[in-house]
């Protein structure tokens, strides 16, 4: 009896260990970004933005968690240190989003690819806003959300072909540069 509960032993452990350390994570990993203060070291930090960008806009929350958490906080990390990009996040965003983490970081991924392939675009600007909101969009359609009522009058608004009116009504009206209404 004791051998049999040994041998269990064993194979838990085994196991546990297997599962502790055995297993490599799929997870991408992103460079740790401490404390920037040189505008050059943003710079050359930017393939990688590039990069997580793209990540974010390929997977989707379920099938790699751990990936876009590190992305996510990697380009949280840049952006909020970056001198030369500023995100606002309007109340239509967070209402619209039931403040979901995956969905709102989302929309500024969307915002910021449209900023790096537009260089001269003003963050605050209805064309980067836009491609959050449908980055946003797209992946609460692919993704394993909850229903939420907001977001799919969104989805709505956009198979109607309204999605671009109805932005415009949300945005402040110093962007630029702003839709025709």
């Amino acid at each position: 009896m004791i051998l049999k509960n040994c041998s269990k032993l064993k194979l838990l452990l085994s196991l546990l260990l297997f599962f502790t350390f055995g297993r490599k994570s799929v997870a991408q990993d992103w460079p740790v970004v401490m404390r920037i203060t040189d505008s050059a070291e943003f710079v050359a930090m930017e393939p990688m933005v590039d990069s997580a960008i793209s990540y974010l806009r390929n997977t989707l929350p379920q099938d790699d968690v751990i990936g876009r958490m590190k992305a996510v906080d990697f380009l949280d990390k840049w952006i909020s240190g970056v001198p030369y990009i500023i995100i606002n996040q309007l109340d239509y965003l967070l209402k619209h989003s039931e403040k979901n983490h995956e969905l709102m970081t989302q929309h500024v991924a969307g915002k910021l690819a449209y900023l790096r392939a537009h260089p001269n675009t003003p963050p605050d600007s209805y064309a980067s806003e836009l491609n959050g909101l449908i980055w946003m969009i797209d992946l609460y359609e692919r993704g394993s959300f909850p229903t939420m009522e907001n977001m799919d009058e969104l989805v709505e608004l956009r198979k109607n072909g309204e999605i671009e009116t109805w932005l415009a009504r949300k945005i402040p009206s110093d962007w630029e540069p702003r839709a025709e209404e």
